[in-house]
């Protein structure tokens, strides 16, 4: 019983409490607020922990089960954890609610497990727009605090099942001497066709630049005439960001070749387990045999070009002259050969005195020169090829007869040349209008 005593003080209408026990609540807000101003996180911690554990065992079905804090978008709902695995099987958790596909909401009729299945073999997302949900522990329905927010504040999906993983194969030719077509491919299932077939290929794989599609029957009928369109295929292609690289079109190009030989038996291997899995005794190129050998010789000129000189070329559609004639150089300058052309005249204009007297003094001698050898360089010079710049250190030309055109008008204008100027010299072919060009070009690093 509080005591009261007369306490003089000053003002008006205050109140004065004696002799007693007072209690202040301070909120655990406060408090950690407090702590962590201190720097003392770890009673912070502690503090959360505690509130959390609190929380959890306000939970209907508590000691079974307790409410976990979990984010869904924006917002923080109280999830529903079993604390022993005798409550989840005495009261197992499930879901049930109403929903609509965000992507769908205009189509009347869909299957759902078709969306789904899809979803599946595509690894995507089912986004939903969420209408009503409620949680079941057992045959007791339990409030999932704060999760109404959610379908305003979060996104709604339905998670695929995660696909089998990539089986590690060989693809190749199988006969009394083996060739490989693709050493390594990680070959995954990546959809279903018709009802009847699954699609087994690589196109998960980055590092491939083929795309390898296996096209096997989910069942094998007995019926010959139905038979016919459940057969397994095996269906190789380019992908398509590297429908324009070299390595890519060669290898198939390569396999193509091998093919319209009839080279062995096509397989593949599983490489974990060592063994052949699938086995194509039976197949044949249906293309014209002459153009596939043309594009796989134009292919195997650049792969040695590309090699060589480091680069990596992106194939245009068509090809024009200069395209050919520059392939033709780079080939030649491997092997250091020259490129023969026919001159039909030669044009140099030249500032410096001393050299246009040295080349009359040259020429006036002789009407023909044989064997004139001319080097050309700069900083700047550079063959440009199939989106690659390849610097040209210089280019050495050897013209087997020259003769020197307007000699004595050549003469008359050194004589007047001031310095500065500038004079043109032209020269035609002599009795031999044939010449060569010696490339030099650097190496790409």
């Amino acid at each position: 019983m509080l005591e009261k005593s007369l306490i003089k003080q000053r003002g008006q209408t205050n109140l004065a409490v004696q002799n007693s026990d007072i209690h202040i609540t301070v909120s655990i807000y406060d408090e950690i607020e407090r702590l962590a101003n201190e720097g003392r996180h770890n009673e912070v911690a502690d503090r959360i922990k505690k509130l959390l554990d609190f929380v959890g065992t306000k939970h209907p079905l508590f000691p079974h089960y307790r409410y976990k804090p979990a984010r869904v978008g924006n917002t923080t709902v109280l999830e529903h954890e079993a604390l022993t695995k005798e409550a989840y099987e005495k009261y197992p958790l499930s879901y049930s609610g109403r929903f609509k596909l965000a992507n769908h909401e205009k189509q009347k009729h869909i299957d759902i497990r078709d969306v789904i299945e899809e979803a599946y073999y595509k690894q995507e997302e089912i986004e939903i727009n969420m209408q009503s949900f409620s949680t079941w522990l057992g045959d007791q329905m339990v409030e999932t605090p704060n999760l109404d927010q959610s379908f305003e504040n979060g996104k709604w999906v339905i998670v695929p099942k995660a696909l089998p993983e990539p089986m590690k194969m060989k693809f190749y030719f199988k006969g009394e001497s083996d060739t490989s077509i693709v050493d390594y491919l990680e070959m995954g299932v990546s959809g279903k066709e018709d009802g009847k077939f699954i699609l087994i290929d690589n196109s998960s794989q980055n590092n491939s630049k083929l795309l390898i599609t296996l096209k096997l029957p989910l069942y094998w009928d007995t019926d010959k005439e139905y038979g016919k369109s459940t057969e397994a295929k095996i269906n190789v292609k380019i992908k398509p960001d590297f429908r324009s690289n070299v390595e890519a079109n060669r290898l198939l190009l390569k396999f193509l070749m091998q093919v319209s030989n009839d080279k062995g038996i096509i397989a593949f291997k599983n490489l974990e387990a060592d063994k052949d899995i699938i086995i194509a005794p039976n197949f044949s190129f249906e293309g014209d045999f002459e153009n596939l050998e043309k594009d796989h010789m134009f292919i195997e000129r650049l792969y040695k070009i590309e090699k060589y000189y480091n680069l990596q070329f992106s194939i245009p559609e068509e090809l024009d002259e200069s395209d050919w004639e520059w392939i033709e150089i780079l080939e030649n300058a491997i092997e250091n050969k020259p490129v023969k052309k026919k001159l039909k005249m030669l044009s140099m204009e030249l500032n410096d005195k001393e050299a246009i007297q040295n080349i009359i003094e040259h020429f006036d001698s002789n009407e023909d020169v044989k064997k004139l050898m001319f080097e050309q360089s700069g900083s700047e010079a550079r063959l440009e090829l199939f989106n690659e710049i390849i610097p040209i250190e210089k280019v050495q030309s050897i013209y087997n007869s020259l003769r020197l055109d307007a000699l004595e008008k050549i003469k008359g204008k050194l004589k007047y040349m001031d310095q500065g100027d500038t004079i043109k010299v032209n020269f035609v072919p002599g009795d031999d209008p044939v010449f060569s060009e010696y490339y030099f070009f650097e190496k790409k690093v």
